[in-house]
């Protein structure tokens, strides 16, 4: 019984390690990439810029968030931290949330206030199906820099 049950337990370690390893596009080289987000001609401070591929076989999206001047780094899953995406096209996402508290809301005792998340940025700015920003990566330094307008 007890080898039956080590067997099992083997085989479900197994599959699980098999199926969470990193993928064959692992460890591929990643070109920088970088610029700075405004929005209406201003340093978009904390903001989040996302590159998602245009097609599957290009590989995983890359991430970077903005600093008090606007500026980014990205970092794909892909590479080493901070520095890029892979070579491809790209769909260009950028998203800014704040929590703030809502008004009139009762608040319990002991618990913090309400609050909700609150976009900054125009949701046509983050529509994975119909992106208005987009770039293309390619081998070497890439520098996109994006002005997102309050009114596009």
């Amino acid at each position: 019984m007890y080898h039956h049950v080590f067997y099992i337990v083997f085989y479900v370690v197994f599959v699980a390690i098999i199926g969470c390893s990193p993928s064959t596009r692992r460890n591929l080289p990643v070109e920088y990439v970088g610029g700075i987000v405004t929005k209406d001609g201003v340093p978009l401070e904390n903001a989040c810029i996302q590159f998602i591929p245009k097609t599957e076989e290009q590989g995983e999206a890359a991430v970077g968030y903005t600093d008090s001047n606007g500026k980014y780094t990205l970092t794909s899953m892909n590479g080493d931290l901070g520095k890029g995406a892979l070579p491809g096209e790209y769909a260009v996402l950028v998203t800014k949330t704040i929590s703030v508290l809502i008004q009139g809301a009762k608040q319990e005792e002991g618990e913090p206030p309400p609050e909700e998340t609150k976009e900054l940025v125009s949701a046509l700015y983050n529509n994975r199906n119909q992106p208005l920003l987009e770039a293309v990566v390619i081998k070497g330094k890439n520098k996109f820099n994006f002005d997102v307008k309050s009114k596009p």
